[in-house]
């Protein structure tokens, strides 16, 4: 059920986006630094997974879309990750609506899959989301790539990876950005549901409709009709 209500929640906020879509943008934060790579890597973007004889990870200079790019380069099939955050600096308001983008340019074998991905962490460095930007390979010319999330409850700090997995060849990142697209928004009040039910309060049926219902839901005996007035909705078990 919270996976339903996330997904939900997820769409809800995409339809919003859509809608002010047709109005002038505004300026949003970055909240990466060095995004385009005109500084050494380190100490911002760590290397997840340390170059050794299957990869490389390095700042290029000249082979950006404006200077230099990040550059991942497989000499083997492997998995290679550059990443930000690691050190809890990426702190986010839950239930935010946030997008982790970066243009892209691959001479990548067609068995590569070129990722982005945004890690939502709890206080005891625990996953609580991980959804990652649809798959490319290949040969290509820059080409944006992005990956949205709801920050879910919880989150103590983000994460922000770019990383090729499998195949071989080199892939350049440039121009990447972590920004809030939609501050958290209020939720409407839950539809009072009145329950006339005698059912245990440690039963699996109530905690169930306690989850479906949040707060809305409203216990009463079963011969307890003074409830009812005001209510959206009856169940009776």
């Amino acid at each position: 059920m919270p996976g339903r209500a996330l997904t939900l929640r997820l769409c809800l906020y995409a339809l919003v986006v859509a809608h002010f879509s047709e109005s002038p943008a505004p300026a949003v934060d970055n909240l990466l630094t060095n995004p385009a790579f005109e500084s050494p890597l380190a100490p911002c973007w760590e290397e997840r997974t340390p170059e050794d004889e299957t990869r490389t990870l390095r700042r290029v200079e000249e082979v950006g879309r404006d200077g230099s790019a990040a550059v991942l380069e497989n000499l083997q099939p492997c998995y290679t990750r550059l990443r930000q955050g690691a050190d809890r600096s990426i702190v986010i308001e839950r239930g935010s609506l946030v997008e982790l983008s970066a243009w892209v340019r691959s001479e990548m074998t067609d068995e590569a899959r070129i990722t982005l991905q945004i890690y939502c962490m709890d206080d005891k460095d625990g996953i609580l989301a991980q959804p990652r930007s649809p798959a490319m390979s290949g040969t290509f010319d820059w080409t944006r790539a992005s990956v949205w999330t709801i920050v879910p409850e919880g989150t103590l700090y983000t994460m922000a990876y770019v990383q090729v997995q499998e195949g071989t060849g080199k892939v350049a990142f440039d121009d990447v950005e972590l920004v809030v697209r939609q501050k958290p928004m209020p939720r409407p009040p839950a539809p009072k549901i009145v329950l006339l039910s005698d059912l245990l309060d440690d039963g699996l049926c109530l905690t169930n409709l306690k989850t479906l219902f949040e707060d809305g839901l409203v216990q009463a005996a079963p011969d307890d009709a003074s409830t009812l007035p005001d209510a959206s909705g009856v169940l009776v078990l």
